[in-house]
């Protein structure tokens, strides 16, 4: 099975920790990753969250399999659900704490790496140049999980929002593209 790596952006008082989850679709991995960011954070909260994992593999429709499929979804959209769930206590209590109106990274904040690639505005017709029904859906996938937690947590004034990052040259893309 593909492993993911997720890297999870903390902010506290303006300094920067980085935390790896070895294997984003563990729930033991994830559950221990969240105590670690408790340990360290005490009764602050967290402020910031980013889910960005990452797996490659290209599909179309002579090559899309179930197992791939459901690999991608896992690691895309399934994966920072559960991620964020584990973390909500830590963002729920810096939410709290906070003693300033409206919503964002100086209260709470989840932030889920997605693509333009999961729009499904801007990929169709001639702008549906990139056809890989494995990233592009779970992409599209993510960004209604991030529409649905917006509204779940928009009450604790927990920021909930999508991000595409532009093109990022990665191992992802294989040793045959060009850079846009």
């Amino acid at each position: 099975m593909l492993r993911a790596t997720e890297t999870l952006l903390v902010i506290v008082n303006c300094t920067f920790m980085f935390l790896f989850i070895p294997d984003v679709s563990s729930e033991q991995s994830t559950s221990s990753a969240s105590e670690q960011v408790q340990s360290i954070l005490g009764n602050s909260g967290l402020n910031c969250l980013i889910n960005n994992a990452a797996i490659g593999f290209s599909t179309n429709i002579s090559t899309v399999t179930p197992e791939a499929m459901m690999t991608m979804f896992q690691v895309y959209t399934v994966a920072p659900l559960f991620v964020t769930k584990a973390f909500l206590p830590l963002l729920q209590t810096a939410a709290a704490k906070s003693g300033d109106p409206g919503m964002g990274f100086h209260r709470a904040a989840v932030i889920n790496m997605s693509s333009v690639l999961g729009s499904i505005t801007l990929n169709c017709r001639d702008t549906a140049k990139f056809r890989s029904y494995v990233y592009c859906t779970s992409k599209a996938a993510l960004n209604m999980l991030t529409r649905c937690l917006a509204a779940d947590l928009e009450p604790s004034k927990i920021l909930c929002m999508s991000l595409h990052p532009g093109w990022v040259r990665t191992d992802m893309e294989g040793p045959h593209v060009s850079t846009p």
